[in-house]
């Protein structure tokens, strides 16, 4: 199986919007109050939020693709500075999303090295991101050499009380 990473651009745009939201109620809705995740859906993965974001130069998206099929979609944020353990380089892996049909054959980990690949080529030292505390994402992140910085909270409305608990991870390059 062949796994590449394609740019977003207007043209592609709805398949991003597709995909992404697809893979998020595939994945997400048990967060969410009502499986309503309206809320989160039109901050991120609507046309104008994702007109917005490539606007922002440092705002990255790309269409995950397996043997040129849209499987997934991948964000990364570049230079934050959010917190204070980050380095003036930093990447922000905002989003790994791929099709529940696609899950657990080893995208997410070429996902995970295109992302260090991609902060190297632009001089970016360290990549970090949140992930729940619950569920089956943490251990796949520390599995990949991240580790666990501090606790963090989902704070975005109707997200279930028992699923906002987060932890921000982050790994050196």
């Amino acid at each position: 199986m062949s796994i590449s990473f394609e740019a977003v651009t207007l043209k592609t745009m709805d398949t991003y919007i597709s995909v992404g939201t697809t893979s998020y109620k595939e994945h997400y809705l048990h967060l969410w109050v009502n499986e309503d995740a309206s809320s989160f859906l039109n901050e991120n993965l609507t046309t104008s939020a994702v007109k917005k974001a490539l606007a922002d130069p440092n705002q990255k998206l790309f269409i995950v693709r397996a043997n040129e099929t849209a499987v997934g979609i991948l964000k990364i944020t570049v230079d934050s500075s959010k917190y204070d353990f980050l380095s003036k380089n930093n990447v922000l892996l905002n989003k790994i999303y791929l099709l529940k049909n696609h899950s657990g054959m080893g995208i997410g980990k070429i996902a995970l090295d295109f992302v260090a690949e991609w902060a190297k080529k632009n001089h970016k030292n360290q990549i970090w991101l949140y992930t729940m505390k619950k569920g089956n994402a943490l251990n796949f992140y520390i599995k990949n050499g991240y580790r666990v910085i501090q606790e963090a909270q989902l704070e975005l409305p109707n997200v279930r009380e028992s699923e906002k608990e987060m932890w921000i991870l982050s790994t050196q390059l």
